[in-house]
């Protein structure tokens, strides 16, 4: 997916991008976390030396960042479902007969936090590959107060 938006602010290699929320991210809304913002700002690897101002075309696409997607979303919820199916079922086959659901739950959060510990550990190694990180791939408009 090709986004246009504006370099708003630059640091080293990254510039802070100012865009419109597309129709295709209207409903997910996790950059801003649900908030109910039309604009939304991304960090993203300023490859055409943008300045402050210009718009910008951004890739957003890559299997990368859709990679990136699933290690932040599916990994937790998957390990969160399986926990919650097996500490059940454990649970259920020792006659553990109080409280069942309440207990694989604590442990299925349990089990996701470590997760995501796990995902937060790792996202030094994730920011320094730059692999999951969109990048701005041509200047549309350069700005013209400089």
């Amino acid at each position: 997916m090709r986004e246009i938006g504006t370099v708003k602010s630059l640091n080293k290699e990254y510039a802070k991008i100012s865009m419109q929320r597309s129709a295709a991210c209207e409903g997910c809304k996790a950059c801003r976390m649900g908030m109910e913002e039309n604009e939304m700002e991304i960090d993203v690897l300023n490859l055409c030396d943008a300045n402050i101002g210009d718009r910008v075309e951004i890739n957003l696409d890559s299997p990368d960042v859709l990679r990136a997607a699933m290690i932040v979303y599916a990994i937790p919820l998957f390990g969160f479902l399986l926990s919650i199916y097996i500490s059940y079922t454990a649970l259920v086959k020792m006659n553990f007969n109080t409280g069942v659901e309440v207990i694989s739950f604590l442990i299925s959060a349990f089990v996701m936090f470590i997760i995501f510990t796990i995902i937060k550990s790792k996202d030094k190694e994730f920011k320094d590959s730059k692999k999951y990180t969109p990048t701005i791939t041509k200047i549309v408009e350069k700005n013209k107060r400089v």
